[in-house]
């Protein structure tokens, strides 16, 4: 018994580590990120034209890069825990990366398609190393999927290298969903540390039961970094996460696929974001009826009120009462999904996704019927 507890307290000094690292290290990134602009304006201080003009909710002048003392602890840390291969330091090099763009991008405020193209490139990366999704568990079978399909060869650097092109297809659309799926979370102060705090730490409890030392280690830092942010997050915020949803759910994404979690049991642990990110496209398709494809992307920087924490305070919740109840959300999902990760108990997976989706319905119709007695 003590034994496989030892398994668990193991990684309390890395979180340790680097909670108190980003503790320390936050109050001098917001000094920075005042002295070079890279900084929040109020909507009446911002110009329309900007990204994310309408669902500003701040009032003051707020620093941003708070992805910063979240990544540097696992780019500083993390070699000390482990050896880098090739892959892991393929994920190293796009962290470098999406961390570069991030202060550029908190700086310049630079377009959307510029991020998408960066996200993407550091998805096919990862990807193209070797870290894919081959085969998936079929909800309805019990089954496996096998995406091991379209093989292509490709010489490099002297030497053949084979990928199946379903298996690509897959691995990025099921990354860059998860990327803005968390991202999007990030509305009210708190809400994405918190979240974030939470899958780390599921995926952390899986990586120890399947032995997974990279993950483990990734996921407890990652955890002990954002609940260090959090301390200057939540409500009222005093720095923003910014870029830091792109990175976060960049890192969940890898750290899914790495564990080797069955995709419904990975889907289960951010629930709260996935189905909030398929309500918000859904709802931005039906009002924009996109007809090219660039007009389907056009709609992922589109700016509007529609998510869940933009819904509950509608509905007149405080900022941490909003953030505490997709904690709790958030928190239930993981422990079911730590539940069904040994199960085949897919019911009770639609079942969640089915009981979330009314309440995001119930939701909505309280919302338009208030907006008619304000009438």
């Amino acid at each position: 018994m003590f034994e496989s507890l030892d398994k668990y307290i193991a990684f309390l000094p890395i979180i340790f580590l680097s909670l108190t690292f980003t503790l320390f290290a936050t109050p001098l990134i917001m000094d920075i990120a005042k002295r070079i602009g890279a900084v929040a304006k109020p909507k009446h201080l911002r110009d329309e034209s900007e990204r994310g003009f309408s669902t500003h909710i701040h009032d003051g002048i707020i620093p941003k890069l708070g992805f910063v003392p979240v990544v540097l602890p696992i780019l500083f840390l993390a070699p000390f825990f482990f050896h880098i291969d090739f892959q892991i330091a393929v994920i190293f090099l796009c962290l470098v990366i999406l961390f570069i763009f991030g202060v550029l991008d908190d700086k310049y405020n630079l377009p959307g398609t510029v991020q998408f193209a960066v996200l993407s490139f550091c998805c096919f990366a990862v990807i193209f190393s070797g870290i894919n999704i081959s085969e998936a568990n079929n909800p309805f079978t019990g089954s496996f999927l096998n995406f091991d399909r379209g093989r292509v060869v490709i010489q490099m650097f002297g030497e053949i290298v084979t990928y199946n092109l379903l298996s690509v297809v897959v691995s990025f659309f099921w990354m860059m969903i998860v990327i803005n799926a968390i991202n999007w979370n990030d509305g009210v102060d708190g809400v994405l540390n918190g979240n974030i705090a939470i899958a780390s730490l599921i995926i952390l409890l899986v990586s120890i039961r399947e032995v997974n030392l990279v993950t483990g280690v990734i996921s407890a830092l990652l955890l002990g970094s954002n609940l260090g942010l959090l301390r200057y997050n939540f409500y009222p915020a005093k720095i923003f996460n910014s870029y830091g949803g792109q990175i976060s759910g960049f890192l969940i994404a890898v750290l899914s696929i790495l564990v080797q979690v069955k995709l419904s049991i990975a889907a289960m642990i951010i629930l709260i974001p996935l189905l909030d990110f398929a309500w918000v496209l859904l709802g931005r398709i039906r009002r924009v009826k996109p007809r090219s494809l660039k007009q389907l992307f056009s709609i992922l920087n589109i700016s509007d009120t529609t998510h869940l924490h933009h819904r509950l305070l509608a509905l007149g919740y405080g900022k941490r009462r909003v953030a505490f109840l997709e904690y709790v959300a958030t928190l239930f999902a993981g422990v079911i999904a730590m539940i069904l990760s040994g199960l085949e108990l897919t019911s009770v997976f639609f079942g969640s996704i089915l009981i979330v989706l009314l309440i995001f319905i119930f939701l909505d119709r309280i919302i338009a019927r208030k907006n008619k007695e304000k009438e």
